[in-house]
């Protein structure tokens, strides 16, 4: 009830507070991380990071629009304060120049090799001498720079990585979230049965809404956003949206 209330009292703030803030406020979104984020048929952005991302600023009544974009050109505008970015990891280099709503839900992300190979049961040593490659401009949960010894490569998407680990071409991938990994692998051709997928995520890393540090207006955003966040993870909405891409 204490979120509630003070999310209506932030409603009322004045006029002054909101008068450099364009609406509707630009949400950008990567365009093609399934089930987390990604253009659908119907040429919409659709995922769990859409639909959590919905019910905060729903809640905390503020019109906006998504737009789906590359990753790291959506990065560069949200850099630039031109909207928020929904989906992004957390790290010491973005605190730098991005504020972090609080988190929203989990991604485990997932290290994918192939099944005739022998499992990576210890990192980095098991990677010794290979390549490692993960989504260009993506935050994985840890420093892969510091798997010394280990040759990394970027990739544009996860479909691309699956078939180059499928044609022999790395030794494994690095894809985030674990769910989207029978998605890319289907966009690729690569068979469920020719992947193993390593039991432990190689992280788990919150999501969360950002926004740059400065533009006011959007600080003043960014507290409606947390103040609604907290009420919707108090209620249970964001498990019953995650239950759907279980």
């Amino acid at each position: 009830m204490r979120a509630r209330a003070l999310l209506l009292g932030a409603a009322l703030l004045p006029a002054a507070a909101w008068a450099q803030l364009a609406l509707p406020v630009k949400v950008y979104a990567n365009w093609s991380q399934p089930p987390k984020s990604a253009i659908g048929e119907d040429g919409a952005v659709h995922g769990y990071a859409i639909d959590t991302a919905r019910a905060v600023l729903r809640e905390a009544q503020v019109e906006h629009v998504f737009v789906p974009l590359p990753y790291p050109r959506a990065f560069e505008l949200t850099k630039a304060c031109d909207g928020l970015m929904v989906g992004v990891f957390r790290s010491p280099e973005r605190e730098a120049f991005l504020q972090f709503s609080q988190p929203i839900v989990p991604d485990h992300v997932a290290l994918v090799s192939r099944a005739a190979d022998p499992p990576l049961l210890h990192l980095p040593q098991d990677l010794a001498g290979r390549s490692l490659t993960y989504l260009s401009g993506a935050y994985t949960g840890i420093d892969l720079a510091s798997f010394g010894g280990v040759r990394l490569e970027q990739q544009a998407s996860f479909d691309i990585m699956l078939r180059k680990l499928a044609a022999h071409r790395t030794d494994a991938v690095v894809i985030s979230p674990r769910q989207g990994v029978a998605i890319a692998a289907a966009k690729a051709g690569v068979p469920m049965s020719t992947l193993r997928i390593a039991d432990q995520p190689l992280a788990v890393v919150s999501n969360y809404i950002v926004a740059c540090k400065r533009d006011p207006a959007l600080t003043k955003l960014m507290q409606r956003i947390d103040l609604a966040a907290s009420q919707l993870r108090a209620n249970g909405s964001f498990d019953r949206i995650m239950e759907h891409y279980q």
